[in-house]
């Protein structure tokens, strides 16, 4: 009898191991929200990637990147993460970290060379293209994950490129120059995005210090927050002028993202430490969730039903109920988390 009971055990245990090998998500820990820990530059420490269990709430694997990172954004298929490495202004940094997401580690890591300054990310499902912000080179770029390089080059010609968009169809591309109060719009002109002379630029004067970007549904205008304390200001990029401006007394609006129905745009105070809902027909304040030291990135669960807010200076992600608004939990991340994507969302 003991030995039946051996020889079942052993078998038992083949078993599961093969079940493991030929299912390897069995093997580790559930990770659906991916986090950037930009962990400031004068640390002398590098930044790293967070790969976070939501359910749980907590870390389940952590990848080092290079110095200070931003941003990420995923392919659409959650294969890669590409992050950048900003670094600081004094001694700034010229990397992009290219993550293989299942396997939990660096593909490659991109060495810009005279681009400096990475920032504002977002991929492009109409080429295939991570786009990306070079401030300090006042420049925008285009990588191929696939082919593991820097396929395109153009200059704004504005301090501060910050952050970006890229409209579905990837026709449009707007920037956030902050140090040069403008916006840059750009459009794709002929069918080839890398082509030489395939877009043109305008620069349009928005106000100080711009730096949220969304676009409104249906991709019409887009919506600029500036830091300034200045309010917002909606862009038209077709007629690529200022279409209005919404003053909010008292708050800096440093990320924007609009709520599934489109009803309501949330903004990002890092000032007040606090989230702005806010009725996009009148540009009025609704209501005011205080998150803590500072608010930092948003990031929309997938379902619609709640948002996560970077909170940097406190070393954490606080999650907010769009129907209450109200925090309802505090998710664990890593030193100053910001930038957020999640491999499964689409």
């Amino acid at each position: 009898m003991l030995r039946n009971a051996t020889n079942l055990l052993i078998t038992g245990t083949i078993l599961l191991v093969l079940i493991t090998l030929s299912h390897p998500s069995l093997s580790a820990q559930t990770a659906d929200l991916l986090v950037v820990n930009k962990v400031p530059n004068t640390s002398g420490q590098p930044g790293s990637l967070s790969f976070i269990d939501y359910a749980a709430g907590k870390v389940v694997a952590t990848v080092t990147v290079d110095r200070e990172p931003h941003e990420v954004a995923l392919t659409p298929d959650g294969k890669y993460a590409l992050v950048a490495n900003t670094g600081g202004y004094v001694t700034p940094n010229n990397t992009l970290s290219l993550v293989d997401v299942a396997a939990r580690s660096v593909r490659h890591t991109v060495d810009l060379g005279a681009l400096y300054t990475p920032h504002g990310l977002a991929y492009s499902k109409a080429n295939g293209l991570f786009y990306f912000t070079v401030e300090g080179s006042r420049a925008i770029g285009a990588y191929d994950p696939e082919a593991n390089e820097v396929a395109w080059i153009y200059g704004t010609g504005q301090a501060g490129s910050h952050m970006l968009l890229i409209s579905e169809d990837g026709r449009t591309i707007v920037t956030a120059n902050r140090e040069d109060a403008s916006v840059s719009i750009l459009k794709l002109e002929g069918d080839d995005p890398l082509a030489a002379a395939a877009w043109s630029g305008t620069i349009v004067p928005v106000g100080e210090r711009p730096e949220g970007l969304a676009f409104a549904p249906g991709e019409a205008m887009v919506w600029v927050g500036l830091r300034s304390g200045d309010g917002l200001v909606l862009v038209d990029p077709e007629e690529e002028r200022v279409a209005e401006r919404y003053p909010i007394a008292g708050h800096s609006v440093a990320r924007l993202l609009f709520t599934p129905d489109g009803a309501t745009l949330l903004a990002a105070d890092p000032n007040e430490g606090s989230v702005l809902f806010i009725d996009p027909q009148t540009g009025a304040v609704a209501a005011t969730v205080p998150v803590g030291s500072t608010a930092a990135s948003l990031f929309l669960v997938p379902g619609g039903e709640s948002v996560l807010v970077g909170v940097s200076e406190d070393d954490t992600i606080a999650e907010i109920d769009l129907a209450t608004r109200e925090v309802t939990r505090r998710l664990e991340s890593g030193p100053d988390p910001d930038a957020m994507a999640w491999p499964d969302k689409e």
